[in-house]
């Protein structure tokens, strides 16, 4: 049940202000009025005229749906289709608990606002953890609630056990990226596209505020740094003669307003750019003295969370500087120690919170001192306190499974004797089960379109290679390796080999097929829809990746990392010998 409800915003100086919104209700009223100061008819009639005129003129047609409970209709201010009233949140779980109020100017904003959320994030890679992806309607702000003009969205913030990780937007129109929430939150924010400012406001303002200073100051930092280029041969970047003159160009630029990009040609050059970087300690940080301003304004664990934030940042830049040095690095243990000062000197052993960039930071920095004093790993992450330390070990498998080889599970066991947080036991007894579970190639599409058989692969040694249109990696792999894997098995009926593209449409393998740059006609040629069956079970991501199988299905190598040809062409042989006498132990012998 729907009314038009004329409402007329010059309520306290009309001399009528019992009169309805309905024009005809209007002049039944005006005529039947008693006790007003007009002596004549004509004046009723020609006060209503202008009253209705005003009301015309000045208001505002609301659309108001019936709250009787005796209604067929809904009680849905969207007015969603049917299977859409789950996109939108029930008004009793706007009341309380944690939202985000969101205010886009209606001329920009779009009718759906795409959210992601994490209720744990280690890694900026989403390949580690997606979270989860979904819509929110929004609807059209009025002069009442004072967002006429804007167009409105309520998000609520998922329940987690501490915090979790939200993005507003999607690809360019993201505006938060990855920003902390903790369940409890309300915050209420104005996003004007046109000059790309927010306005926050609400009881936790300061924490979202603050996150976007933290993002202004560390994307400050990049626009005024001199830029980094690190590369062995420095003379092959000036050998046109375009180059030359930009490069002689741009050091005679005013050095107050432009910056220069610095080559770094050697170990000892790229050890001095991170000598400068960590001269420049933590509490010097445009982002640290913002929070250490304004840390009053926020609970102590937001403080917390975003001081693991910038810790992160901060680190991450550096050790990404030492990292061009590591020739230089791993033969001089005084600089390896100097590494871990800084370190250490910069928090990593005390971080009461995590990051996503302080878990990578943190990891590359430990495995960089683990590897130069050939020690375990977890030696290096021993005395730092969780949850940092075991998100540290949770990232090591999760963004290093398919190059571990034969040290995962080990690497896998002894991390389920140290972790405490349930999702990450799970995701790495995930991880194990799948590797010793037999292989599952599901979701394989043939050339024709038809689904792929999986009995065709029973009892066979497979070697899988997994590529993508465009990858200029693929088409290397394909000329020196697996080309002659292709033409030596080609006979072979027990051992096969597969390939598996992952582009988004199938039109897009057939024509790369057609060239014949990526596969060879000899091959078991295949298309998986990214996400789905074998590329979601094996968290295929990255391209080319190799997968061996044995003739018992079990999993032997999962890799990104580049093999010769002879190397996987001795693992396929020693599979399939093995297999022979397993199956065949007297013939065997005779061999």
């Amino acid at each position: 049940m729907k009314k038009n409800l004329f409402t007329c915003f010059l309520g306290k100086v009309c001399p009528y202000p019992n009169i309805s919104s309905s024009i005809l209700h209007h002049l039944e009223t005006c005529f039947s009025a008693k006790g007003l100061p007009i002596s004549s008819k004509n004046d009723h009639i020609a006060g209503a005229i202008i009253h209705v005129f005003l009301s015309l003129f000045f208001g505002t047609v609301l659309e108001v749906h019936s709250q009787v409970a005796q209604s067929p209709l809904p009680n849905n201010e969207f007015r969603l289709e049917e299977d859409q009233k789950e996109l939108v949140p029930s008004d009793s779980s706007l009341l309380s608990g944690g939202m985000i109020y969101l205010e886009v100017k209606a001329s920009q904003a779009m009718d759906t606002l795409w959210i992601q959320q994490w209720n744990q994030l280690i890694s900026n890679r989403t390949s580690i953890n997606s979270g989860i992806i979904f819509p929110v309607l929004g609807r059209d702000g009025n002069l009442f609630e004072g967002s006429i003009n804007q167009r409105v969205f309520t998000i609520p913030l998922e329940s987690s056990s501490t915090h979790g990780f939200i993005s507003l937007g999607k690809g360019k129109e993201t505006f938060a990226s990855q920003w902390i929430y903790l369940p409890t939150d309300r915050v209420r924010i104005r996003y004007i596209q046109q000059n790309g400012m927010l306005l926050f406001g609400g009881p936790d303002a300061a924490f979202y505020k603050a996150q976007l200073e933290l993002d202004r100051n560390f994307q400050e930092e990049i626009f005024n740094t001199d830029p980094l280029m690190f590369t062995s041969r420095p003379e092959s970047i000036f050998s046109d003669s375009l180059s030359v003159a930009l490069r002689e160009s741009a050091t005679q630029k005013p050095q107050d307003l432009y910056v220069t990009m610095q080559v770094v040609g050697s170990p000892e050059s790229a050890w001095s750019a991170f000598k400068e970087y960590s001269q420049k300690e933590l509490a010097e940080h445009p982002a640290w003295i913002y929070l250490e301003e304004h840390s009053n304004e926020m609970s102590p664990l937001q403080l917390q969370l975003l001081q693991a934030k910038v810790r992160g940042e901060y680190l991450y830049k550096g050790i990404q500087k030492a990292e061009m040095a590591w020739e230089l690095l791993n033969q001089d243990a005084s600089k390896i120690q100097e590494l871990e000062d800084w370190g250490i000197q910069s928090g990593i052993l005390n971080s009461i919170a995590s990051s996503p960039r302080l878990v990578e930071a943190s990891f590359r920095w430990s495995a960089r001192i683990a590897k130069s004093r050939n020690i375990s790993l977890f030696e290096i992450v021993s005395p730092i306190p969780n949850p940092l330390k075991e998100e540290i070990l949770a990232f090591y498998v999760l963004d290093n499974f398919n190059r571990l080889g034969d040290r995962l599970l080990p690497i896998i066991d002894q991390s389920l004797a140290i972790v405490q947080s349930e999702w990450i036991k799970d995701r790495l007894t995930s991880i194990r089960e799948t590797r010793e579970q037999e292989f599952l190639p599901t979701g394989l599409v043939t050339e024709s379109g038809d689904a792929f058989d999986p009995g065709k692969l029973e009892g066979k040694t497979l070697l899988i290679h997994f590529w993508i249109s465009g990858c200029k990696f693929c088409l290397h792999d394909f000329e020196t390796v697996m080309k002659e894997l292709s033409q030596e098995y080609a006979q072979n009926p027990n051992i096969l080999i597969l390939t598996v593209n992952a582009d988004n449409q199938m039109d897009s393998w057939k024509k790369s097929l057609e060239t014949g740059k990526y596969t060879s006609d000899t091959s078991i040629n295949l298309w998986a829809k990214p996400g789905t069956g074998l590329l979601k079970t094996y968290g295929i991501h990255s391209y080319p990746q190799k997968m061996v199988i044995g003739a018992d299905a079990r999993i032997q190598l999962q890799t990104i990392n580049r093999k010769e040809a002879s190397e996987l062409s001795y693992l396929l042989d020693s599979l399939y010998q093995a297999d022979l006498t397993y199956a065949h132990p007297q013939t065997s012998k005779q061999l």
